[in-house]
């Protein structure tokens, strides 16, 4: 028996209605449920870690001031010694 208009099906639901969502598609057991949320606890401290260790690496403005230093201090070195052995 087709279906037109607004008549209901078999199964008690209009045309283009959606069954109602009573069960969801992937139903999950509660030691799944308990499994998966300590999984997502280990993986988001797995990632405050690398956050951490992400901003502890030096700035580019941090390296270049140590390299000027660097070459400042070998240079001071150098005329102290050129100025020791004349």
């Amino acid at each position: 028996m087709p279906i037109t208009g607004d008549r209901e099906s078999n199964d008690g639901l209009a045309k283009g209605e959606a069954p109602p969502d009573d069960e969801p598609d992937y139903p999950l057991a509660l030691r799944q449920a308990d499994q998966a949320r300590s999984d997502f606890a280990a993986i988001e401290s797995d990632l405050q870690f690398v956050v951490s260790q992400l901003a502890r690496l030096p700035t580019r403005a941090y390296l270049c001031r140590i390299l000027l230093l660097t070459t400042a201090s070998l240079w001071s070195l150098l005329g102290a010694i050129a100025l020791w052995l004349r």
